[in-house]
């Protein structure tokens, strides 16, 4: 149905369909006149103009009421068929709806003339129900059409705005990130500067007075390596406020896919079902491409736990000839309330830059019953020899 999608095929197809009503109701009326191909070749005019609807709004719409007058003339009159009314009714809107004000008022005075010529038509029998009647009809569809138009207007600007704003917040936060690195940048430089200095300082003044007065350089000595710890310390708050895993800093070896069994048990023991599966023939990855996956799986059993709760998940490592292959799925969750990840956290923007160093991906989608899935790869050619 791609072919649907073209508004100009749909206009088209319309049109077709409606003149072949207006023509079938032409000619099986009781109150049909004129010759029979007369009949078929206005009524077929009067379904083209539909066809030129959003094209030329203007000129199908004063076109098609010349020939509802021309028809009433002279073949079966429009007025005595439902159908044609609906078609110049949605003429009408459409024309609303697409065009300013002031051609969309010139189709609505176009509409009541037509109206007055049709009625003329009848030869005396029209009654002042027959001009009121339309007119009134034609005006609350012409209403109708306007007052769309306003709300998809107004939509449409409201969106415009909405994109704006949200442009101006991610500048905002990025200029805010930046001027936290910059003040943290600028805290490092105090501190490491000034403990250095003292160090320097220290040292020098211990190395001066060693021979000739022990104790006083001892007591410098002591004061650069205070200096020293308190540089340690004031470094380490900083880039634990500056670390993605503050929580997992450690002075200990990094993690491996090797401690993933570990990673699980921590898991469950917080509530979460989870299955491991693994398959294929392992091969040894660099160590920072270990980590990296060890963190994907890490980062999205965090991410279950903390916005699906206690529920079933999967860890599934799939070793193939070319690539490691990673997918992380659960069940969402379990009391029904959705998921809002989409693969937007941190913590898995800092897992797609960390396996893009390693020519790898991080791919993340719900499923249709709230599950949330992490999918990532790792190819084979950045293996290392074991």
């Amino acid at each position: 149905m791609t072919w649907w999608r073209n508004r100009d095929t749909r206009d088209t197809v319309i049109a077709v369909v409606l003149g072949v009503v207006m023509i079938a109701d032409a000619l099986l009326s009781t109150k049909r006149q004129g010759p029979v191909w007369a009949n078929v070749l206005l009524y077929g005019a009067l379904a083209v103009c539909v066809a030129f609807r959003r094209r030329r709004t203007l000129a199908a719409c004063l076109g098609m009421f010349a020939l509802a007058a021309a028809t009433s003339t002279f073949v079966t009159p429009v007025g005595d068929l439902t159908t044609t009314l609906f078609v110049v009714a949605f003429m009408v809107f459409t024309a609303a709806n697409e065009l300013d004000l002031a051609p969309a008022l010139a189709v609505l005075v176009g509409v009541g003339v037509t109206v007055a010529i049709v009625n003329a038509t009848a030869m005396g029998h029209e009654t002042f129900g027959d001009y009121l009647f339309p007119n009134v009809v034609f005006a609350l569809v012409w209403g109708v059409g306007r007052a769309l138009r306003g709300h998809m207007k107004l939509t449409r600007e409201l969106a415009i705005t909405n994109e704006q704003l949200d442009a101006e917040l991610q500048e905002r936060a990025r200029d805010a990130v930046a001027d936290e690195r910059r003040r943290i940048a600028r805290e490092l430089h105090d501190v490491v500067a000034h403990s250095v200095s003292v160090m320097v300082v220290q040292s020098g003044a211990a190395r001066r007075t060693l021979s000739r007065d022990p104790e006083r350089a001892a007591q410098a000595l002591a004061a650069a390596e205070e200096s020293g710890r308190t540089a340690l310390v004031e470094l380490r708050r900083m880039l634990g406020l500056m670390s993605e895993e503050k929580a997992e800093a450690q002075r200990g070896p990094q993690p491996t896919l090797k401690q993933v069994d570990a990673l699980i048990e921590r898991a469950r023991d917080a509530g979460l079902d989870v299955d491991l599966r693994e398959d294929g023939e392992r091969f040894a990855l660099p160590a920072g491409a270990d980590l990296a996956a060890y963190r994907v799986v890490q980062e999205a059993l965090t991410n279950t736990l903390k916005h699906a709760g206690p529920t079933r998940a999967t860890v599934t490592l799939h070793w193939t000839p070319d690539a490691l292959e990673l997918e992380i799925s659960d069940a969402g969750a379990q009391s029904g309330a959705a998921q809002e990840l989409a693969g937007a956290g941190q913590g898995l923007v800092g897992m797609r830059e960390r396996l893009e160093m390693y020519g790898g991906h991080v791919d993340t989608h719900t499923d249709d019953d709230g599950g949330f899935t992490v999918q990532a790869s790792i190819p084979r050619d950045t293996v290392v020899a074991a």
